[in-house]
């Protein structure tokens, strides 16, 4: 009888876990487009930070980049 009683709890945990999992996924994009609208303003925060950090570690890389990105524009202008 005690196995049976732990095999019913066992099973009842389950289904709970099965059910809260549907009902996330059921809920994420509702969740994920509310929250993306209402912390644009915290992610381009976020980005730019993450931009001035790398901007910091690889300067040469980035001057390099902004090099080519004005002589590519330059040609356009000159054609």
């Amino acid at each position: 009888m005690k196995g049976n009683l732990s095999k019913y709890f066992v099973n009842q945990k389950n289904i709970k876990r099965q059910t809260e999992v549907i009902m996330f996924s059921s809920l994420f994009p509702v969740i994920f487009k509310y929250y993306t609208l209402k912390c644009l303003p915290f992610w381009f925060f976020f980005f730019k930070i993450t931009i001035n950090v790398r901007l910091q570690i690889q300067p040469q890389r980035i001057q390099g980049l902004e090099y080519i990105i004005q002589t590519k524009l330059l040609n356009i202008n000159e054609t």
